[in-house]
């Protein structure tokens, strides 16, 4: 009965949410269209008690800043927002946030007690010693060719290489970690600097900051979700800390490239918006510019992006990425590079109803694993791992969640789950073999 009444009571809060949020919308100054978004997105935060392992806060504080960070540029008259703004961006992004509020579950994981927790660590240690290696080659590699930028980088096998063993590092690091992490401080510290050293010096010598991001992120969740009550709020204070380090980690991330700080010349506003979170709503505002010299796909981009999800990293039969169309059609060779926007691919397909098509199946998905995130450590770490996954994507497409998502978390934790189980046999049978020794010694005697 209580259940059903906090059901009810949910859903007439999010109904006024919208409500209000909706009104605010429909004025035409910019500072009002911004506050609705604030007011949508950090209202359905209140319902999950500003839980940062539940979607609503995750999801959609980092959805919030992807939204509205151009928008705030083009308030403040910033040079980095040049190419004008019409109220429609706000709108879509509200219509998608909207639909993760009423299709994501309001219910919360409340701890996390695993099932099932069996895990050879002996084994998993190895494994991240051998991926570190890769990883460590390749960044050697890459430092001894001295690649001036990243586009140099592209299509060598070496470095994709260490790009593909990257993520599978991570993974088995997220699940190392979870499991040792109320054993052996010792050990965790060591574990955490461990992966870090390769993980930092291939960000160092690739520019690529999305594996520094995921580590940073998986320690950060994994801490707050497995420490305790008390250990959560000590833990919220390296939030703020956490935010601040993603513009200074920007600033560098071609210094091991072609030795340049970039980003000086920015107060730290700009360089905050600038370091990620402008290019979503800025390429929905593209979109918009140029919606003369484009025509509705109907679907093609995003059944394109379900194949490349299923298709195997080393065959690359796939050559059509939404992204792609969007750099090569509206920018110039020197400006690739520029991400997409997740609620762009739902509206160059079908509109309005693309969107709330592509967030209802997002939201779907996010329930899928934030539910059984509880029932064992793999399940756990597939949804933390996901986590980074889905941020990234929301400057992305599709093919950013389905691609690792298949390709690398699924198959990493199947193939780990195997060999874990393979080596739990073998250990079984030794056990089985020694006792079977010990009773026929006792027998001689």
């Amino acid at each position: 009965m209580l259940a059903k009444k906090r059901i009810g009571v949910n859903i007439i809060y999010k109904i006024l949410l919208t409500l209000i949020s909706g009104i605010l919308l429909l004025s035409d100054k910019i500072e009002l269209n911004i506050l609705s978004l604030t007011i949508l997105i950090f209202g359905s935060m209140i319902i999950v008690k500003f839980d940062l392992l539940h979607p609503y806060v995750w999801f959609g504080g980092v959805f919030y800043l992807y939204s509205i960070s151009y928008p705030v540029l083009y308030y403040i008259n910033s040079i980095y927002a040049t190419i004008g703004f019409s109220k429609e961006i706000i709108i879509m992004q509200w219509l998608a946030y909207l639909t993760v509020l009423f299709f994501v579950t309001s219910n919360r994981v409340i701890s996390y007690q695993f099932k099932n927790n069996y895990v050879n660590g002996v084994v998993n240690n190895y494994l991240i010693i051998f991926t570190a290696s890769i990883l460590v080659a390749s960044s050697f590699y890459m430092s001894l060719k001295g690649y001036a930028s990243k586009s140099e980088i592209d299509n060598n096998s070496i470095i994709e290489l260490g790009l593909r063993t990257g993520l599978v590092l991570l993974l088995l690091y997220g699940i190392e970690l979870a499991r040792n992490i109320d054993y052996n401080l010792k050990k965790i510290l060591l574990l955490i600097f461990f992966v870090f050293i390769p993980i930092f010096f291939f960000f160092y010598y690739s520019g690529e900051r999305d594996y520094l991001y995921r580590f940073f992120i998986l320690t950060f969740f994994i801490f707050y979700a497995l420490k305790g009550h008390m250990f959560k709020k000590r833990i919220m204070f390296s939030l703020p800390i956490l935010l601040v380090s993603i513009p200074i980690v920007n600033m560098f991330k071609y210094l091991g490239l072609s030795g340049e700080v970039k980003g000086t010349d920015k107060n730290f506003i700009e360089m905050f918006l600038m370091s990620d979170f402008h290019a979503a709503s800025r390429n929905l505002q593209t979109l918009l510019n140029q919606s003369s010299n484009w025509n509705y796909f109907k679907g093609y981009t995003i059944i394109m992006d379900f194949l490349k999800g299923i298709e195997p990293p080393f065959l690359n039969f796939v050559n059509f990425s939404v992204g792609g169309w969007f750099n090569n059609a509206f920018f110039d060779e020197d400006r690739a590079g520029q991400g997409f926007t997740l609620v762009g691919e739902g509206y160059v397909n079908f509109g309005y109803l693309g969107i709330i098509g592509v967030f209802i199946f997002i939201s779907l998905l996010i329930n899928i694993f934030y539910k059984r995130s509880n029932n064992s450590i793999y399940w756990f770490i597939i949804y933390i791992f996901l986590i980074p996954t889905f941020m990234y994507a929301i400057r992305g497409s599709l093919a950013n969640i389905l691609s690792p998502l298949i390709n690398y978390i699924l198959m990493t934790v199947v193939i780990v789950i195997i060999v874990n189980y393979i080596s739990k046999q073998v250990l079984k049978k030794k056990q089985k073999v020694t006792i079977y020794k010990e009773r026929n010694i006792f027998y001689d005697h």
